[in-house]
């Protein structure tokens, strides 16, 4: 051994003796060092991490490393020198104990940390090599870099993953602000304030009043609501809208008009009838049932008997004999021209009058609303907004839906939420916190748009001023997977679409399909859609109008006759008709009239009348004529005996000229006749026929006819085979029956056939179609829909509407990542002309004028004029790296890489001659030199050439070329660099 020296950051010390020196070289253990050296002047201190080489003068350095930790002696009693004792640690346990990790490796492999840490962390960046190799992609950018086909990397997961490539893009959409809900669509009864949206309001009065003694038969308590002046005229009426809290013990509410002669309204109705539309009379204590509690119920009296005479004020009462609390509303109070009120009381504060059997009565003004059908929540609200077309098309193929709202819903409302991707012609209620229904996953949404409906309701048992609020919609579509599928849609919306089918025994009207026929009630007033025809011999004059919701011939006197023929329903030649008589008149009857085309005021001028009385039932025929007197054919007559004052109900069968008649459902007629073979109007007919009595009133109710009990529709063949192979299907409808009558006799079938309607299976509506697997090939397969519509009787209509199908072709995704590069070529193919298929299967594409080939191995360029290019495939990227091994054959004459190509006046290239190596760019007419430096190639002489861009604003240049003459490792510095 030779003689020890010792360097601490490159400053020499001796080392006290050999001995001092102790040190462990166990392998895979990390070395420790300890050494005495001597600092004479006794003033210096050594520092953790400071660096320190032992040499042996014979063998050269035997240890490198760091100092760990310094302990100070002193080097004898009257020296100033100090010993230090040194404990020292190598290089690896330095470079790694002196790093900090702040990476998370959660999930990593043991030795992929190591290598990771060394090579990407502090000890690498340091100089610490480790000798493996690492590739690992865990964030977005490793994953988007390599070659993609139908994936991407995303930051669903963690830092980052792989996924399959959207097929477009996530929608939402939402209202939640006075400014959202009173824009983007039209309102309709309904108006946006305090970040809300609610149903249009209305100032009316509320009566609420509590009796106490159940049982006077004149209890009643009155309020002044107006006082005035107004002097009643010719032809003038009086009217006003009234609600009645169906918790009431009666519906007992009224209005009633006093006069400057000391005369009122309810004391003074005399003939003609001035009773209201159902022929209720004004005094509040009518039981209004029915009518005023189950929404807001129009009362219209005329005020013949009160010409000429001065009103002087207004009162509405509650005349309710049971004991309870009674609510009542009014609104809309009319007389002649007067408005005694509209949203403001003229009295005010209301003016208490008399009270009979009442504790306690309070008037008052409230906001109130209007939001009462006979089918809610099912059907057309009165109060909705529409919001406009809302695309969806970036979504593209949709993954899933999510729809919610907030909203206050007092007791006995509803807010309903509807969407439609039709345009609006049909919309299909939705769910909160849900998807949105009958839109399947993996629809294809391509230009396509949304709407929406928001539609308020009052259903039984609400009341006036409680009403929903809606406070926000939000909806959330998302994209699913990029693939190419096609689907197919179906629809039938409105008429034309009905229309297009085969319609038996059913028709289209307006937008829903409905067997062929009508229903006729008379559950509103004024009746309409009905002419009246009658003879009078003994003077005076016959009315029909509406008794609480039933039809009847008013005033018919002795020897008198009426008959009325419905407008509105449709002329058939065969079918069903049915209608409810009271039967409580002797010497009376009740006819229906059918194919009859004549019509006048003269008896028997009708054509075919199915005719009942208390003893009889006959059919038979007038002369069917628009003109002239008419006369009578009887064809057959029964004996039958009805029980005075019951409801019965009498049926026609017509087929051809088969003719049936049926009472309560038992067959009394039945004849065959072909007097009148043609269709024609229906109607009713009463007739008086006793000589003694007095003028009469006679009944009739629920009117129906239908051409048959049964109906069908089958929609045209709709091709299956663009969706190729069967995935997913949707078909739903909406059961329109209930808006023609309530009932519930009746049945809808719905079928669909593949095989063009040769064999059908039955659908389950909001369900995939029936008999279709997943996978299945629709090649050959034309779908048809069947409807069939049935009804028990005429009196109940079968109907449906918003008949929507999909079809959805199966639907698959899949994509592959390569970290291959995106072009490579080892050209080992044979000599050609043109550089050909590259080794990765992409195609070489020259852009330029010159000679392109391959030879002996090598693809050569010449004879060119200007830029010639050669572009290796169609793959894109952003960060981009390009080597390659060349050789320029002339100093005039430069070669190089282009990357970032877009066209042929669009790039960027690295180019290198026989002085200089160059970043140009390119852009349109114009080239600009980005950095250029010095080189010095020889020709003939094969070299490498690295070109690399990275990043977008700014963009970085990285060039470089090295000799590829022998064995020479690749430089780690650039010859030339930009920014950009």
């Amino acid at each position: 051994m030779g003689v020890l020296t010792c360097q601490i950051s490159g400053v020499s010390y001796l080392v006290k003796d050999d001995r001092s020196i102790m040190g462990d070289r166990t392998l895979e253990v990390r070395g420790i060092l300890t050494i005495t050296i001597v600092d004479f002047t006794g003033t210096v201190t050594f520092q953790r991490g400071q660096p320190i080489v032992v040499r042996d003068s014979v063998t050269g350095p035997f240890y490198r490393g760091f100092i760990q930790s310094d302990q100070r002696m002193k080097y004898g009693p009257a020296s100033a020198a100090v010993e230090h004792l040194l404990t020292c640690f190598d290089n690896g346990k330095y470079y790694f104990d002196k790093g900090a990790n702040t990476k998370n490796y959660a999930g990593w492999r043991a030795g992929d940390v190591v290598v990771d840490f060394v090579q990407n962390g502090q000890p690498g960046q340091e100089g610490a090599t480790v000798a493996a190799g690492l590739h690992r992609d865990s964030s977005q950018a490793n994953f988007n870099t390599g070659i993609l086909n139908n994936v991407a990397g995303t930051q669903t997961v963690d830092d980052g993953c792989l996924e399959l490539a959207q097929s477009g893009a996530d929608v939402a959409y939402s209202e939640s602000t006075t400014a959202d809900f009173s824009s983007n669509g039209t309102l309709t009864n309904c108006q946006a304030v305090n970040n809300a949206l609610i149903p249009t309001t209305q100032n009316v009065i509320k009566m609420q009043a509590q009796m106490t003694s159940s049982g006077l038969t004149a209890a009643a308590t009155w309020v002044k609501v107006w006082s005035g002046s107004y002097t009643v005229l010719s032809n003038q009426t009086f009217s006003y809208d009234m609600f009645v809290d169906p918790s009431s013990p009666q519906i007992a509410f009224g209005v009633d008009l006093f006069f400057s002669d000391g005369t009122n309204l309810r004391d003074n109705q005399a003939f003609p009838n001035t009773n209201d539309y159902q022929d209720f009379p004004v005094a509040p204590g009518t039981d209004l049932t029915g009518l005023a509690n189950v929404g807001w119920y129009t009362r219209l009296f005329t005020l013949q008997n009160q010409v000429g005479k001065t009103l002087t004020y207004v009162a509405i009462a509650c005349a309710g004999t049971q004991a309870g609390t009674y609510t009542g509303y009014f609104r809309n109070i009319t007389i002649g021209t007067l408005n005694a009120f509209n949203g403001t009381l003229n009295v005010n504060p209301p003016q208490q009058l008399q009270s009979y059997g009442y504790s306690a009565t309070d008037v008052s003004v409230v906001s109130a609303v209007d939001l009462y059908i006979s089918t809610a929540p099912s059907y057309g609200a009165k109060a909705y907004k529409t919001t406009n077309s809302i695309s969806v098309d970036a979504v593209k193929l949709l993954k899933s839906s999510f729809i919610s709202w907030v909203a206050i819903e007092p007791a006995n409302t509803q807010m309903v939420v509807k969407y439609s991707l039709d345009g609006g012609g049909a919309y299909t209620p939705c769910v909160n916190n849900a998807p949105l229904p009958n839109l399947p996953s993996g629809i294809d949404l391509t230009g396509k748009s949304i709407q929406f409906q928001y539609q308020f309701y009052a259903l039984s048992g609400a009341l006036p001023d409680s009403y929903p609020i809606l406070e926000s919609v939000s909806l959330t579509l998302s994209t699913s997977f990029a693939t190419t599928k096609s689907d197919v849609i179906y629809e039938s919306v409105n008429s034309t679409n009905w229309n297009a089918g085969t319609l038996t025994n059913t028709v289209a009207n307006g937008n829903e399909l409905m067997l062929n026929g009508a229903i006729h009630n008379w559950l509103v007033g004024p009746a309409t859609g009905e002419t009246l025809f009658f003879t009078n011999p003994n003077g005076g004059g016959v009315a029909r109008g509406i008794t609480n919701r039933v039809f009847t011939f008013f005033n018919i006197f002795n020897g008198t006759e009426a008959h009325v023929r419905f407008d509105n329903i449709p002329q058939l030649q065969n079918f069903t008709v049915e209608v409810d008589f009271k039967a409580d008149q002797d010497n009376c009857d009740w006819a229906i009239l059918y194919r009859t085309t004549g019509w006048q005021n003269n008896n028997l001028t009708w054509g075919y009348a199915a005719i009942v009385t208390k003893t009889y039932v006959q059919l038979g025929y007038g002369t069917n004529s628009n003109s002239g007197s008419g006369s009578y054919t009887n064809l057959q007559t029964t004996s039958l005996t009805l029980g005075s004052g019951d409801w019965h109900r009498m049926k026609i069968v017509v087929n051809g000229n088969s003719h049936q008649v049926f009472i309560d459902d038992i067959r009394f007629i039945n004849v065959t006749d072909s007097h009148i073979t043609g269709a024609g109007y229906f109607g009713l007919r009463g007739s008086n026929f006793n000589s003694s009595s007095s003028n009469v009133n006679l009944y009739f109710n629920n009117f129906g006819v239908v051409s048959a009990l049964s109906g069908t529709w089958i929609s045209p063949s709709t091709p299956l085979v663009p969706a190729t192979t069967y995935g997913n299907s949707m078909i739903s409808w909406r059961d329109k029956s209930a808006s023609y009558n309530g009932l519930t006799n009746y049945t809808i079938k719905v079928e669909a056939s593949y095989d063009n309607g040769i064999t059908y299976a039955v659908c389950t509506n909001n369900a995939p179609l029936p008999g279709l697997t997943s996978g299945t090939s629709l090649s050959g397969k034309n779908l048809k829909i069947r409807v069939t519509l049935a009804t028990a009787t005429a009196g109940s209509l079968a109907a449906i509407d918003n008949l929507i199908v999909y079809v959805l072709g199966q639907y698959s995704s899949s994509g592959v990542r390569s970290t291959k590069p995106m072009g490579i070529d080892y050209i080992d193919r044979g000599n050609q002309s043109g550089f050909g298929t590259a080794s990765d299967g992409q195609a070489w594409a020259p852009v330029g004028a010159g000679t392109a080939a391959v030879n002996s191995n090598a693809l050569t360029i010449t004879n060119t004029t200007g830029d010639f290019i050669e572009l290796l495939g169609t793959r894109t990227g952003g960060d981009m790296d390009e080597t390659t091994y060349f050789t320029l054959s002339s100093s005039a004459i430069p070669g190089g890489l282009v990357l970032r190509y877009v066209d042929s006046t669009h790039f960027y290239k690295l180019q290198a001659s026989t002085t200089a190596i160059s970043i140009i760019k390119r852009n349109g007419g114009t080239t600009t030199t980005l950095a250029t430096a010095a080189v010095t190639l020889a020709t003939n002489t094969p070299y490498w050439l690295r070109f690399r861009i990275v990043g977008a604003g700014p963009i970085n240049f990285y060039g470089k070329v090295w000799d590829a003459s022998g064995v020479t490792v690749e430089p780690t510095a650039w010859n030339v660099t930009a920014l950009e």
